[in-house]
């Protein structure tokens, strides 16, 4: 089974999958992250992902906005290299001053959590 899976990492969790691959004797995928200086993002796979099951673990430590938008070009590419599956560890951890500032705001107004749940359920189309 160990064979057919692979596990990427994000910048917002390296230690996490690290400890995750030592607990499954298993690799951590190669992939590159390059940051622009002008804030762009660049990921590129760096083995053959065809046909196997994908795991990537990504938290939503400070910068939030940034690790979710990474999470988003990882699944992107990972897909692109056509992986059989990709499937996402997502730690969500929200700021406490979401809470204050909703509760100043009308129910229509959406949260942090509404948007991330939103773009956590099922992406992509199957191969």
């Amino acid at each position: 089974m160990a064979d057919d899976i692979l596990i990427f990492g994000g910048s917002g969790s390296p230690r996490l999958t690290r400890k995750i691959c030592e607990y499954l004797d298993v690799q951590p995928g190669a992939g590159e992250l390059l940051r622009f200086s002008e804030g762009n993002l660049f990921v590129r796979v760096q083995e053959n992902v065809r046909g196997r099951r994908v795991y990537l673990v990504q938290s939503t430590v400070f910068p939030a906005s940034d690790h979710f938008m990474e999470l988003l070009f990882w699944i992107d590419a990972l897909r692109r290299a056509s992986a059989e599956s990709v499937t996402v560890w997502l730690m969500r951890l929200r700021a406490a001053s979401e809470d204050r500032v909703r509760c100043l705001c009308f129910a229509t107004t959406p949260s942090g959590d509404q948007v991330v749940d939103l773009w956590s359920s099922p992406i992509g189309r199957p191969r």
